[in-house]
């Protein structure tokens, strides 16, 4: 078996559950080694805004998510993480057109339904 670095469950998993739990340092380090194999990604772009969303740091989160949208339109998570930046932000029209998009994508992603609700 070849060992396949743009596939990393564990280093994901890990990151994570970092950023589940508030240990935003620890998922920094494990992000930088992340990107030492996959730069350029969808999946860094996605852990990154993943990052910073919890931080607090909105724009950088939106900014990260736009890049995952810029390489991959139906990238559903994005179009959902994005909604939920905006809903931070209280620009509820752009959170509902994400959560929206994201329902056109995968109109089975539990969070998003609940987003939606909410919305």
């Amino acid at each position: 078996m070849k060992y396949n670095p743009n596939k990393n469950p564990l280093r994901l998993g890990l990151i994570t559950t970092y950023l589940k739990n508030g240990l935003t340092e620890e998922a920094l380090r494990e992000i930088k080694k992340f990107a030492l194999y996959q730069p350029d990604t969808v999946g860094l772009y996605l852990i990154w805004g993943n990052y910073y969303f919890v931080k607090g740091d909105i724009d950088k989160a939106i900014d990260n998510y736009g890049k995952v949208l810029a390489k991959d339109r139906n990238f559903f998570r994005a179009h959902y993480r994005l909604s939920q930046c905006y809903k931070r932000e209280g620009d509820i029209d752009k959170s509902v057109d994400f959560a929206l998009a994201c329902f056109k994508l995968n109109p089975y992603f539990y969070p998003n339904l609940v987003q939606l609700g909410d919305l």
